[in-house]
């Protein structure tokens, strides 16, 4: 590894671990007040979760507590951050590799930390630092679909699934139609949400419950908008990938990852186009490969922005990657200056990051809120491709293929 490269390592690692430190020291702190802690709805609610009475919790029986109306509060959270929790932990072949969630290993007071990311497994049982994060969401949880304004990027953020690639076409679509997303949610008779994809397919969203929202996305004190796609999108997705357990969450699904190819003819009824920047995703494409490519993706960015088209972009290696922008993550092009051939990007984790030193492809770009911009040449160099919408209208054949 170069010098450059550890050093853009080394400058990622520390930003990120300082400021999730600091959110999990605050986190662990202080639980809301007024609120009961992890511990003692456990302790309160173990046997009534146990249904088989067989001193454990199982996904047989936390999975349907979490989808019904009346877990809430912190009955949810608390479920919610078992359930992420027994999520994750499985071992190469997918087998689940937890010990047996039993009332003293809930209990156990174990060294909880911040984690690298929050959309990737981990084997530690952070069940406080979840159930305190979570027990602030449901407390501000919206009732409405859409408040005034909304959608917009302010307040969006990533929750702890592996959907990146759902909420970058999301972000780019609210950043460019955002009366579209608005169009395609709407309110049934009976109080449920309903979405009507661009393709024509339509889904009952229903009634979201507390735990649905905590496990999912946010979009702040805009409404519960970006949970309702999510949910009813992962239903999609869930009916044609494989589920690991019969009554696994759709949300769980959508978390193992995918291609916004695959999204944007759902959501829109369009074709996507992929354009690779690389040859060798280890590797970035060379100074004359680049300079082959900068008019192509100049006239690529160009026609998106004109025609208000769905545009994301991604990494795949950790190598070669400024600063503070994460690997084996997709994020949504929101604008392209022609004149100053320079490119806004968006991460949906809506982080923020100040390069330590002169912005560039060592030390990354200052990012607020999600959103920073970038040399067009530096985002060939940095990015594996793009992912743009076409005006072609999709066919079954285009879409809904599996995607890692």
């Amino acid at each position: 590894m170069s010098t450059v490269i550890k050093r853009s390592a080394i400058a990622t690692t520390q930003a990120l671990t300082a400021s999730l430190m600091l959110m999990a020291t605050a986190l662990l702190a202080a639980e809301p007040s007024g609120s009961p802690t992890f511990d003692e709805t456990v302790q309160s609610k173990f046997a009534h979760w146990d249904r088989n009475r067989n001193d454990k919790l199982e996904a047989d029986e936390i999975n349907p507590a979490l989808i019904d109306l009346t877990t809430r509060g912190a009955d949810a959270a608390a479920l919610a951050a078992i359930h992420l929790y027994q999520r994750r932990v499985k071992n190469a072949a997918g087998t689940p590799t937890w010990p047996p969630l039993t009332l003293d290993f809930l209990l156990r007071k174990t060294a909880e930390h911040a984690e690298g990311r929050r959309d990737k497994e981990t084997a530690v049982p952070n069940f406080r630092i979840w159930y305190a994060g979570f027990i602030e969401h449901v407390r501000e949880r919206p009732t409405t679909a859409f408040s005034s304004g909304a959608p917009s990027l302010e307040g969006f953020k990533q929750g702890r699934l592996g959907d990146c690639f759902f909420l970058a076409t999301i972000g780019s679509a609210v950043h460019r139609r955002p009366d579209h997303i608005r169009s395609i949610v709407s309110l049934s008779a009976d109080g449920s949400y309903r979405v009507e994809f661009g393709d024509g397919e339509t889904v009952e969203a229903r009634h979201l419950t507390d735990a649905q929202v905590l496990l999912g996305s946010t979009a702040g004190d805009q409404g519960l908008w970006l949970n309702i796609l999510e949910q009813a999108f992962s239903r999609r997705w869930a009916a044609s990938h494989k589920r690991s357990r019969p009554d696994e969450l759709s949300l769980d699904v959508l978390s193992r990852g995918g291609h916004s190819r695959d999204v944007i003819p759902i959501l829109t009824g369009h074709r996507a186009k992929l354009t690779l920047f690389r040859k060798n995703p280890e590797e970035p494409p060379t100074k004359s490969e680049v300079a082959h490519l900068m008019k192509e993706v100049a006239e690529i960015l160009t026609t998106a922005q004109r025609a208000k088209h769905i545009t994301t972009t991604g990494t795949l290696s950790p190598k070669h990657l400024p600063a503070g922008i994460p690997s084996d993550h997709v994020l949504a092009v929101l604008d392209y200056d022609h004149a100053s051939q320079t490119v806004e990007v968006w991460n949906p984790w809506c982080n923020h990051f100040e390069p330590q030193g002169t912005p560039g492809l060592e030390n990354g770009y200052p990012t607020k809120g999600g959103r920073f911009t970038m040399p067009l040449a530096d985002f060939i160099k940095t990015f594996n491709g793009l992912t743009s919408e076409t005006a072609e209208r999709a066919t079954e054949h285009s879409s809904e293929k599996k995607g890692k």
